[in-house]
């Protein structure tokens, strides 16, 4: 993308106003040193430093949706707990609205820790991940909160984005009411999913990976690119299909009636943490100025490359797709 352009559509970012409704989470990354072995099991010791905290998943999305300029709403539920609260001061400090993130009694806030060895002259490594977290719906009466509070924050909104992480937050009920919703205020909606993205018919857009985009056209597809998008776009009645897929770039369909590839711009990649959510933030947000799929895509493209090299959960700044731009 060109300088010219990219401020072009920074500037008219700044006047986008963003739902976002999906699966809140605290993401926190431990560093530390792995010179040891543990003395009662044959397994590494991590000398581990105090945990970095960042928005995860839908909450992540919100956050990057804030870094590029957009006006954010979030919508999603977590526990009334230390975990919940210290995330929607998180949200907070990322200029995001939070006041739709609900507090149910009961349960527990989704939390994410991402171990990794650090060690002077080596690569960083990934030892593991723990995770805690509820895969049930809210309850009825939160369910209906959050519906009151998304037909509040949708009025004047330009897009809606849905994450799914299959904790519950999006029905298939929820989903549709959402998707009709923003279509009948003239918003556009992007949705991405851990898994099925089923629920989502009728949205404007679609992110997927690989693995996603096949199971949903099913897998016996043609082996030709543009008829599984075509495929799976007819099967979500989507508009718009962008295929993350990692080094290889990303798929976008259809630009002037074709698949078109977008070859990474990463330069380094450091963690792929969270790039899936970069790419639909960025997507929605380019999308909710009335900008085209092409420009929406290629600002995209250069997000993931900016949070693919830096450790651990982030965002992308307006100052990291200059650096990135041509």
């Amino acid at each position: 993308m060109k300088a010219e352009r990219l401020e072009r559509i920074l500037r008219r970012i700044k006047n986008a106003r963003v739902v976002v409704v999906g699966d809140a989470c605290l993401d926190a990354n431990v560093y530390g040193s792995a010179e040891a072995v543990a003395k009662e099991a044959p397994v590494v010791a991590l000398e581990a430093s105090e945990p970095v905290f960042a928005p995860g998943q839908a909450t992540n999305v919100a956050a990057n949706a804030a870094a590029l300029g957009a006006c954010v709403s979030f919508l999603g539920v977590v526990g009334p707990d230390e975990l919940g609260a210290r995330l929607l001061e998180l949200l907070q400090g990322f200029n995001v609205d939070a006041a739709g993130l609900v507090a149910e009694a009961g349960r527990k806030t989704t939390f994410k820790v991402k171990f990794v060895a650090r060690e002077a002259q080596r690569h960083r490594q990934h030892l593991f991940h723990a995770y805690w977290q509820e895969r049930r719906p809210p309850s009825r009466a939160v369910q209906k909160e959050l519906r009151r509070s998304a037909a509040e924050a949708l009025v004047g909104a330009d897009a809606l984005i849905l994450s799914d992480y299959g904790n519950g937050t999006l029905s298939p009920r929820f989903s549709k009411w959402l998707i009709d919703e923003s279509g009948r205020r003239g918003a556009v909606s992007v949705a991405n999913a851990r898994g099925s993205l089923t629920k989502f018919r009728g949205t404007t857009a679609a992110v997927a990976n690989m693995e996603e985009l096949i199971s949903l056209a099913g897998r016996g597809a043609a082996n030709d690119l543009a008829a599984v998008l075509a495929s799976a776009a007819a099967k979500l009645r989507a508009r718009y299909f962008v295929v993350t897929a990692g080094s290889e770039g990303m798929f976008v369909w259809p630009v002037r009636g074709r698949v078109r590839r977008l070859v990474s711009a990463a330069r380094d990649v450091v963690d792929v943490t969270g790039a899936g959510d970069t790419v639909t933030a960025a997507l929605a947000a380019v999308l909710a100025t009335g900008a085209g799929l092409a420009a929406a895509a290629a600002l995209a493209n250069l997000a993931a490359a900016a949070v693919v090299a830096r450790e651990g959960t982030s965002i992308a700044a307006p100052e990291d797709l200059r650096l990135l731009a041509t």
